[in-house]
């Protein structure tokens, strides 16, 4: 930690560290952060968490008077990558994401984005930029080879702009789509174009429960 010019910088390196907050817990192998703090605001030199395969990175600009906020205009990086089962355990998103007892998910993720918005005003302003890559996934009998998703959120609206699955030599691709969160019901539309992609490989598990095969 230092201050010169008015500027407050602080560096952390922390090895085998156990981070806990309300929405965190969990421990970690390595967490570095170096931060500037000053009259216009904080500039994130560097941010990041490791814990074995999985690991996030960030840095970026948040424009305000930290002190007396009425505006904090936040643009941040990110990157997280990691296999799905660690994600998924209950201390990360496993607690948002429940999936079927006795289901197993593995595989490997990469998320990509820009955040911007207002942090006094995440509800309203929020929008993000993403693309996600994912490898050798595994659902039941449901493989996925390698995949790529890029859309962008921004409330109240998900907006997938493209996805690209490969499964086995064939693949699908899956256009332009939008979803509105403050609806309950609607429809999504959307254009599917598949290139010599093996039906059953596609439905997986699904097949045998809508058309048994003998």
């Amino acid at each position: 930690e230092s201050i010169k010019c008015g500027v407050l910088f602080f560096a952390i390196d922390l090895q085998n560290a156990n981070v806990q907050t309300a929405l965190f817990n969990h421990p970690l192998s390595q967490f570095q952060a170096s931060i500037e703090v000053s009259s216009r605001g904080v500039a994130i030199r560097n941010f990041g968490l490791q814990e074995g395969g999985m690991n996030v990175y960030s840095n970026g600009q948040i424009r305000g008077n930290v002190l007396n906020p009425k505006v904090l205009k936040a643009e941040i990086s990110y990157i997280a990558r990691g296999p799905l089962e660690g994600w998924l355990k209950p201390g990360l998103v496993g607690r948002f994401v429940k999936l079927p007892k006795g289901s197993d998910l593995t595989g490997l993720i990469t998320v990509e984005g820009k955040m911007q918005g207002d942090l006094l005003d995440l509800e309203h302003t929020l929008e993000t930029q993403t693309t996600v890559q994912l490898e050798k996934i595994k659902y039941g009998d449901w493989h996925l080879d390698k995949g790529q998703l890029k859309g962008t959120w921004k409330a109240p609206l998900v907006m997938l702009d493209s996805a690209d699955l490969r499964i086995g030599d064939g693949s699908v691709h899956v256009g332009k789509t939008m979803f509105d969160t403050s609806k309950k019901e609607q429809q999504l539309h959307a254009k599917i174009d598949f290139a010599r992609a093996d039906f059953r490989k596609l439905m997986g598990s699904v097949l045998k429960i809508v058309y048994p095969l003998h």
